[in-house]
């Protein structure tokens, strides 16, 4: 009784595996997923048909294991700059190979190659020390605001990524600005400083001035690079200050010009009448970057200094006078 059930049970699964067998099983699959389809188009209108899609594309985009880490890298952090965010602006293009198939692109005056961008669209992974990490874009709905970052990774590898990875990141932005960068000028008008490229054409090449006194000044700028060491020694911050003066148009923007391509430094130019409180000038401050020069505009016109009792203080001045602070890191 049992090889007659065997046997017809052999011959079932011989037909089923048969190519036509299966070319009829692919037949019917395909004409019940266009009935289906048809269907849907049919009873289901059209935006809540691209609303139930778009839901369901954002779920499995955002979907992460219970072992996966985020960190959101926004522009500003409390309302100051937060560097991290355009360390990895600067450090993630460089990570975009060619499989990319999503990329931004364009060509920027007074640059002279081609800048590349990712727009988020794809997903760009990097490798630091054996582990893989994630970085995705995050659209802004605020025109004010630059689009932020998602760094995702792997929870067991939270230390090395912020003991390790993230100062990475920040090295290799250091090392990008100090060998390739275009110098940036800030200004502070009304809230946090913003910045553009710092186009002016001075330099020490251009800049007319005593030769003996162009000398003293490259001279005293080397010797302040030099001596970084000793001012860590010392227990004293890595600055050093000029006093400019003379009226507008003899060249105290030109000399800072060409301060700051000597020494590679960005300009954050700084209108102290635009400054109100003691408490807004040190969060100005705080904002500014390692290697920089200060730029504080017109310190004889600041209400500060007219309100003093002594009135000849700055008596020997013209009336357009710019302080400088070369600050470092």
């Amino acid at each position: 009784m049992r090889t007659p059930m065997f046997g017809s049970f052999s011959s079932s699964f011989t037909n089923i595996g048969s190519s036509s067998s299966w070319f009829e099983l692919y037949a019917t699959f395909s004409t019940f997923m266009m009935l289906l389809r048809t269907a849907i188009n049919d009873l289901i209108p059209l935006k809540l048909r691209t609303f139930i899609i778009s839901k369901l594309q954002s779920f499995f985009t955002n979907y992460q294991p219970n072992n996966q880490v985020s960190l959101q890298i926004d522009q500003y952090w409390d309302g100051t700059t937060n560097n991290l965010f355009y360390a990895a602006k600067e450090y993630l293009p460089t990570k975009i190979s060619t499989t990319y198939k999503s990329l931004k692109v364009g060509k920027l005056s007074k640059h002279n190659n081609i800048v590349i961008a990712f727009d988020g669209k794809q997903t760009v992974v990097d490798k630091f020390e054996n582990i893989k990490v994630k970085w995705n874009l995050v659209e802004k709905s605020n025109n004010d605001e630059e689009n932020g970052f998602v760094l995702s990774f792997d929870e067991k590898h939270r230390d090395k990524v912020m003991e390790k990875y993230l100062p990475h990141v920040l090295s290799t932005y250091e090392a990008i600005k100090d060998g390739h960068k275009t110098l940036k000028i800030h200004s502070m008008q009304s809230g946090p400083w913003k910045q553009s490229d710092l186009n002016h054409p001075a330099s020490f090449d251009s800049l007319a001035l005593e030769p003996d006194l162009k000398k003293a000044i490259i001279d005293d700028l080397d010797r302040f690079l030099r001596r970084k060491n000793l001012y860590k020694k010392v227990g004293k911050p890595w600055k050093r200050g000029y006093l400019l003066y003379g009226p507008p148009g003899t060249g105290k923007s030109s000399l800072i010009a060409a301060m700051a391509k000597y020494l590679k430094f960005d300009v954050y130019d700084l209108d102290l009448s635009s400054v109100h409180s003691n408490s807004q000038l040190m969060r100005a401050m705080r904002e500014t970057s390692n290697r920089s020069i200060i730029v504080f505009e017109d310190i004889d016109c600041n209400s500060e200094v007219l309100d003093r009792s002594k009135p000849d203080k700055f008596a020997n001045l013209d009336s357009d006078s710019d302080l400088i602070d070369k600050a470092s890191g």
